[in-house]
């Protein structure tokens, strides 16, 4: 995610608020876009916390494009639910360029070395995958590819499920960029977000969630998301422990624990 964040040294304090509020917000929204998908967005032309910051405040708003398009994918093969779950999981991966699996597999690489913390942040800026790394994506694909599987197994627009739980990992994927946690190095993408979201963001943005799905999902997706909210917290401090801060692929590893418990969640509350 760093490659398209700008230079490697990101001041605390930099280009100002200046310009209109609409413009304020469309630069976050087409920065986050810009970060987090290969969609031809413009990022802002200066980096700072304070852009960073916005940024993430516009994160979830990739989840809802992402989402959208990653359904319509399955929709257009909603004839068979496994070729339609997998089209759906290519698709999401596409759109972000397998960014977030990358952080995936270099945290997990990082946290089952039991190392100490800066051995473990060296395993964590190795591009080198172990054990650990494959057997992390491994598995979050199954889970991801079952849960989208089942949900679009079902009669009535299954659809959905797969829409909100990539936006619900979006909104998860806040939890490490709060003011609860702090960056491993003041430079790097880690340096432009972590320690810059406020919790409230991330309740409204549930609150936003949570009333979009419940027409056509009942509250199942509230309740996982919520639960996944609750996962990524714990995984967080466990990660700032374990690695004295959090950077850039504790972001993208929490994008996906987000997504893939709220997908199997959601799928199996519905099966009850």
């Amino acid at each position: 995610m760093s490659g398209k964040a700008g230079p490697g040294t990101n001041p605390a304090s930099g280009t100002p608020a200046g310009g209109t509020a609409v413009q304020r917000v469309w630069e976050a929204c087409s920065t986050a876009l810009s970060w987090m998908t290969i969609l031809p967005f413009a990022g802002a032309r200066e980096y700072n916390r304070q852009v960073g910051g916005r940024a993430m405040a516009a994160l979830p708003l990739a989840g809802v494009v992402i989402g959208a398009i990653s359904a319509l994918a399955a929709l257009a093969f909603h004839r068979t639910p496994l070729v339609a779950a997998a089209v759906a999981l290519v698709v999401s991966e596409l759109l972000t360029r397998f960014m977030h699996v990358d952080a995936v597999a270099d945290v997990a690489d990082a946290l089952g070395s039991y190392a100490k913390p800066e051995k473990a942040r060296e395993i964590l800026r190795d591009s080198h995958s172990g054990a650990f790394a494959v057997a992390a994506v491994a598995l979050i694909y199954i889970v991801i590819f079952a849960s989208f599987a089942s949900a679009l197994s079902v009669p009535g627009p299954a659809e959905w499920t797969v829409f909100f739980s990539l936006w619900a990992g979006r909104v998860a994927g806040l939890v490490p960029a709060t003011t609860t946690f702090d960056p491993l190095s003041e430079s790097g993408f880690g340096g432009l977000i972590i320690g810059t979201v406020h919790w409230w963001w991330i309740g409204v943005w549930w609150a936003v969630l949570s009333a979009a799905s419940l027409p056509v999902c009942g509250p199942w997706i509230a309740v996982s998301s919520a639960f996944s909210l609750a996962s990524v917290y714990v995984l967080s401090r466990h990660m700032s422990s374990r690695f004295d801060g959090l950077n850039g692929d504790c972001v993208g590893a929490c994008v996906l624990l987000g997504t893939v418990i709220t997908a199997a969640m959601s799928c199996a509350l519905v099966a009850l």
